[in-house]
Order: structure tokens, then C-alpha cells, then sequence
């Protein structure tokens, strides 16, 4: 027996150990830092999307109690932030920040809410499914490592239910990545360079002929189907005095009352809806429904009461509106002459009625040139912008077959410079609740309108 060769390991033997060793030690390594770096991994992510969920609770209930809400490109939010408005959005392309206006130090104080990243790309952009609603889409994501598997999304609808109006200023092209936003108890619009209050000027265009006591159907009293709940002077008269009282809650709200008929001689002064609600009021009232329809005449008294109050207030800032009612066709025209068409278009009261006062097409077609005529010449053709609304209040679509032209080529600019401030809408509304929601559409939309010229841009 041969004792030496038990006696030990040889050289050759230890190095083959010691090199199976080391192998087993690095792969025990190797798995104990991928498991270390997986786990940072998982931590890292959970904390991005704590960070995310958190950042998007921020903006939702900033967005809640907000009292007006305009969603930005990336041009305008990069660019100065104006006084008096909040900021929330991506900046740079590299992080989530907000911008909150300090009143007492004049100055915006700046959060980050998602910190910028080396290996992270964040995206951020918001959208609106219509158009005047009062709900923001937040789309907000993350790709860290620029792994597209490990995308990060949210997206939650915001309710601005509290704002007096919800704009969305980005586009497919161009998409909204921040938003602006003012918790003002009621902020009231303001010029960018001055900070002076607006002034909304309203001519309330109203028809006071013989059919406003029709009933929606074009029934007269007495007749077989009367339907007495439906009365058009009733409703209207209900709504208008609902407008009214919206306006007068606003506080910077001027407007004039102006029945038209044969004529449209009582017009009413150029009033502020808040301190002389109940004078509006009053002369809602006192429409009685009598005679024939010269809607020219109404527009052309609407635009000189408007120019007249901006020439007396020349020194304020005013957006103007017309908003018009009529429940017929124009049946008559305002003539300088008796006894041919010389068509009226100065500041006086109607020299004379022409027109036949029937809805035959021939007389139609001539009140329908008096009023283009004063669309074009005074409403859209003078020196002041004035948006017009026009409504056509009957169930009886025959009845307002002129209106939608009235508002959309009588009333709207030729020009393309003057395309979007001299422009007019129209509306059909063949109830009372119709009538409601038009009027609250019109509101809103002068609200839209009055921010969105005078708002964070």
C-alpha cells in the first residue's frame, strides 16, 4: 500500500477547488445583486408611480376648486406667467412643475412635483371630448430607460365643475401640456397690460310682435289646440329674466333691453345688469306682443346703442354682443321713404315702416335685404367688434326659416381679419327648455370668449 498518495491534495487539485469556489461565490454574487438591483428596481418604480398618482391628485384638486381653467401649449406656458394665474405642467420636457402666485410678494413661487430624470421621458398633454364642457382629460406618463415596456400611464378625467369656464388652447398639432387656472372667489376677466376690469356690453334684441302670443306650435288663443302653458312671450319672458339674473351675478355686465316689433323705437338704456337688475326686470315685463316683425330695425338700434355706450366709455376695455330673438321672418323694413326703399341706417327712430307684413316671398326677400344691409354696414362694418347671437324661437321651423342667414350672413364679416371677433351664431329653440339651454350656452360662451381674449396669454 502506498501511504503518499493518501497523504493530500496535489497542486493540481487545489487550483481546480479553489476555481470552483470562486466560480460558486461569483454566480452567488451575481444572483444576490441582480435580486438586489431587481428589488431597487421594483422600489424605483413603485415610488415613480407613487410620485405620478400624487402629482396628478395635486392637479386634481387644484382643478376642482378652480374658478377658471384654460389648458396651454407648450409656446405659452414657457413663456412669462402672467399675475394673478396658477400654472401646472411639463416644462422643458424634463419635469412636472407648479407655479402657484404669491399676492403678497407679487411673484409666482415654483414646486416640482416630478423631478427630472436622466432616465426617464416624461409626456404630458390634455384634451377635452367636447367642446364647453366643463371636463379635462390628464394624460400623464413616464418611460424610464426608454424601455417601452416599463411605460408608466395615467389618465383621469378632472371635473372643473366650480369654473366659469373650462378652455382647451391646444390642438392635435399642438397639444396643451400645462394648465392655468385662478381660485379667485370670482375672478372677473382683466386686460394683460393694465390688469383694469372688462366690461361686457349686451344689447338683449328681443321680439315683441303679434305671434309671441302664439304658442310653440304657431297656435293662436282661442284656436282649436291651444296649448296656454307654451305661450312664446311667457317663456321667453321667464328665460330672459333667468339670463338676466346670471349676468347680474357676474358684476361687470352692461345691458340694454330692446323690443322690436313694427319699429324698434323703445329701447332701453344701456343698464349694469347688477345695481338696475330689477329696472331689466321690469322692462321684460312690460313686452305685450303686438304687430309685425322689423328685425332690421332691432339690429340697427342694437349696434348704435353699443356704439354709443363705447364712445361714452372710451376709456374702458369692452367686448360687445348682440343676442337677438325672433319668432318670425322679417315682415318689414325701416325707409327714410314713405313710399319706396330708401333703407334708414342712422341713430333715429324708424322714419317709416315699409312692407306688406306678410311672409310672402317677394316681401321677405326685400326686409331680408334691409337687414343684410344692416348687418354688413353697421353690426359687422363699423369700427367696434360686436359677436352676434341670434335665435330662433319656434317649433314651427317655417316660421324662422331667415333666422339662421340673419345670423351667419347678415350678421358675420366678409373680411378675414374681422372673421372671428364680427361673427354670428345661430340657434333654434323650439321649447322652453330648448330656450334655456341656449341661453345658457350663450352665456358661456361669452364667458369662454371674454377669458379667452383676456386670460393667461
Amino acid at each position: 500500500m502506498n501511504l503518499r498518495a493518501r497523504s493530500g491534495f496535489t497542486l493540481v487539485e487545489l487550483i481546480v477547488t479553489i476555481v470552483l469556489i470562486g466560480m460558486v461565490i461569483g454566480l452567488a454574487n451575481i444572483f444576490f445583486n441582480f435580486s438586489f438591483l431587481s428589488e431597487k428596481k421594483v422600489e424605483d418604480e413603485y415610488d415613480l408611480q407613487a410620485s405620478m398618482r400624487q402629482a396628478s391628485e395635486v392637479l386634481n384638486n387644484t382643478i376642482r376648486n378652480a374658478t377658471v381653467t384654460f389648458a396651454l401649449p407648450e409656446s405659452v406656458f414657457e413663456g412669462t406667467k402672467k399675475a394673478k394665474w396658477n400654472y401646472f405642467g411639463l416644462e422643458d420636457g424634463k419635469e412636472i412643475v407648479q407655479y402657484t402666485w404669491d399676492p403678497s410678494a407679487g411673484t409666482h413661487d415654483r414646486k416640482v412635483l416630478l423631478a427630472a430624470d436622466p432616465g426617464i421621458t416624461y409626456s404630458l398633454y390634455f384634451s377635452q371630448d367636447q367642446p364647453g364642457s366643463k371636463m379635462l382629460i390628464f394624460h400623464l406618463s413616464c418611460l424610464p430607460d426608454g424601455n417601452d415596456a416599463k411605460k408608466i400611464e395615467i389618465e383621469t378625467e378632472l371635473s372643473a365643475l366650480n369654473s366659469v369656464a373650462v378652455d382647451n388652447g391646444g390642438s392635435e398639432d399642438n397639444p396643451a401640456v400645462a394648465i392655468a387656472y385662478r381660485s379667485d372667489p370670482k375672478p372677473n376677466p382683466e386686460v394683460i397690460s393694465t390688469q383694469e376690469e372688462v366690461t361686457i356690453a349686451i344689447t338683449l334684441v328681443l321680439d315683441d310682435s303679434g305671434s309671441m302670443d302664439f304658442d310653440m306650435q304657431g297656435r293662436q288663443q282661442g284656436s282649436h289646440g291651444f296649448d296656454s302653458k307654451n305661450v312664446r312671450k311667457t317663456i321667453m319672458k321667464a328665460q330672459a329674466k333667468k339670463l338676466i339674473g346670471d349676468f347680474a351675478e357676474m358684476g361687470n355686465v352692461m345691458i340694454s333691453i330692446i323690443p322690436f316689433a313694427d319699429n324698434a323705437d323703445r329701447t332701453g338704456a344701456m343698464l349694469s345688469s347688477t345695481a338696475y337688475k330689477d329696472q331689466l326686470l321690469t322692462k321684460i315685463n312690460g313686452l305685450d306682443a303686438s304687430g309685425g316683425t322689423n328685425t332690421g330695425d332691432g339690429l340697427r338700434r342694437a349696434y348704435y346703442k353699443l356704439a354709443s355706450y363705447n364712445t361714452d366709455n372710451a376709456g374702458d376695455e369692452i367686448v360687445n354682443y348682440i343676442i337677438l330673438l325672433t319668432d318670425g321672418n322679417p315682415t318689414y323694413l325701416s325707409s327714410m321713404n314713405a313710399y319706396s326703399y330708401d333703407p334708414q341706417t342712422n341713430d333715429e327712430k324708424c322714419a317709416n315702416v315699409n312692407g306688406s307684413g306678410q311672409e310672402t316671398t317677394t316681401n321677405m326677400n326685400n326686409c331680408m335685404a334691409y337687414v343684410n344691409k344692416i348687418g354688413q354696414d353697421l353690426v359687422v362694418g363699423k369700427s367696434i367688434d360686436i359677436r352676434t347671437f341670434v335665435i330662433g324661437f319656434s317649433a314651427v321651423s317655417a316660421n324662422i326659416s331667415r333666422a339662421e342667414s340673419i345670423a351667419l350672413n347678415a350678421c358675420t364679416s366678409t373680411s378675414p381679419a374681422n372673421a372671428m371677433t364680427r361673427r354670428g351664431t345661430y340657434y333654434a329653440a323650439g321649447s322652453d327648455i330648448e330656450l334655456e339651454n341656449v341661453f345658457k350656452t350663450i352665456k358661456s360662451t361669452i364667458l369662454q370668449e371674454t377669458w379667452h381674449i383676456y386670460g393667461p396669454y
